[in-house]
């Protein structure tokens, strides 16, 4: 592992474990659009209906890539495509186009648990050429050093959604997903950083195919391919996440960013079509998505998706 940025310096705490000195909501959502024209980079600002904008385009095509992200960049790991294990950086705000930084240690996908505490960005299991697994990897943000393989999950995991621990950014979440028999409702709990087993803490209602929306109390996931509702977990506890109803749009595959109060969803697929449109959630507001806008293109198995404020 490389030493730390000068940047690095100042989000690190004395033990040398970041503190967690970023914001993971923002006034703009950034969506890397999949299975449209090409190979987009979306920016949409939040609380308007201003249809979102093509800012910039990635390097390599894939799908279902997860990201993780800090102030200044968001990193989109590996993705589904075989043997996918590029990691590609964008500058947010940037109208310059994402480029390959560094590679995942091991190739991977299809999994959409948003994993980051200011220094370091973490992929939470995936599916690699035909198999779930339990890895969870490291890569430092703004670096070219290849990730690295640090712990694992309690279990083999794609295909979830999750977050963080909204205050100090010390623990990830990783919530539901798939194995290779079925469906789960696992919520596990990883201490970032650290070589310790993800441990499974409590349950929510069985689904795959979700991403995640946050704020410092709460995670809220919804929709997803078994077109169920949106759930709530409470950040810290070992509570099951509540139930607050049927997505009144459902959709699955997709990608999120969140303000300090609402959050936003980015394409999907649909039962009917491969969606385009931008949603906007209420924390906290029963299981009611409004669509506020579109994407510039039609966006299924959505890859990275993260927030900033340029």
């Amino acid at each position: 592992m490389s030493p730390p940025t000068m940047r690095d310096q100042a989000l690190l705490g004395a033990a040398g474990v970041s503190d967690g000195s970023y914001d993971y909501s923002g006034t703009h959502g950034y969506v890397w659009t999949s299975g449209g024209s090409g190979k987009e980079i979306d920016v949409f600002e939040h609380g308007t209906t201003t249809n979102a904008t093509n800012i910039a385009d990635y390097a390599v095509a894939t799908d279902q890539a997860p990201n993780a992200q800090n102030n200044t960049v968001i990193v989109m790991l590996g993705g589904t495509t075989t043997g996918m294990d590029d990691i590609q950086e964008y500058t947010i705000g940037s109208a310059s186009n994402a480029t390959t930084v560094a590679d995942l240690v091991l190739a991977s996908g299809r999994t959409r648990a948003k994993a980051m505490d200011g220094t370091y960005g973490y992929i939470l299991g995936g599916h690699q050429d035909g198999d779930t697994v339990d890895d969870i990897q490291q890569f430092e943000f703004e670096t070219t050093v290849n990730s690295t393989n640090l712990s694992l999950l309690s279990r083999d995991t794609c295909n979830q959604a999750g977050g963080i621990n909204g205050n100090d950014k010390s623990v990830a979440y990783s919530m539901a997903g798939f194995a290779g028999s079925g469906n789960f409702g696992t919520i596990s709990s990883y201490s970032m950083g650290t070589g310790t087993t993800a441990t499974a803490i409590a349950t929510e209602r069985t689904s795959r195919d979700t991403c995640s929306m946050q704020d410092n109390t709460y995670i809220w996931t919804g929709g997803g391919s078994d077109g169920q509702g949106v759930t709530k977990f409470e950040i810290g506890t070992t509570t099951n996440s509540a139930e607050l109803g049927t997505m009144s749009t459902n959709t699955a595959s997709y990608g999120t960013s969140q303000s300090t109060t609402h959050g936003y969803i980015y394409g999907g697929n649909q039962s009917v079509a491969i969606s385009q449109n931008v949603y906007e959630y209420e924390f906290d507001s029963s299981a009611t998505i409004t669509d506020v806008a579109d994407l510039s293109t039609t966006s299924g198995g959505t890859n990275a998706s993260g927030t900033g404020t340029p």
